[in-house]
């Protein structure tokens, strides 16, 4: 149930819950199923913490050495994650993983 869900559906929804063992909000559901229609979105819910911090390094200019430097890891390192980005998102540049983020969401 999501927070904005108006009041006046509550006993409907625990009807519901109570008979089916669950709830699921529609709008919520949507989302998921087009989320798992669309294959640059596979995945993007389990960005790590890492991951997420190369990304935002990645928008505001960075280069790889610089982003090492600012997460106490090797260029190397982070080569591989952002290779492992972009093909999880099949995305060819940085900047279109970027966008990618920001489209769904992952980063200001």
């Amino acid at each position: 149930m999501l927070k904005d869900t108006n009041t006046s559906r509550l006993p409907a929804i625990i009807r519901e819950f109570w008979a089916v063992g669950g709830y699921f909000d529609p709008r919520t559901v949507g989302q998921i199923l087009i989320d798992s229609l669309d294959p640059r979105t596979r995945g993007s819910k389990q960005l790590s913490e890492r991951e997420l911090a190369i990304i935002k390094l990645i928008g505001q200019g960075a280069s790889n050495y610089e982003i090492a430097n600012e997460l106490n890891i090797s260029p190397h390192t982070v080569k591989f994650h952002i290779t492992s980005l972009l093909r999880r998102f099949d995305v060819r540049r940085h900047a279109e993983l970027v966008k990618m983020a920001m489209d769904r969401q992952l980063m200001p």
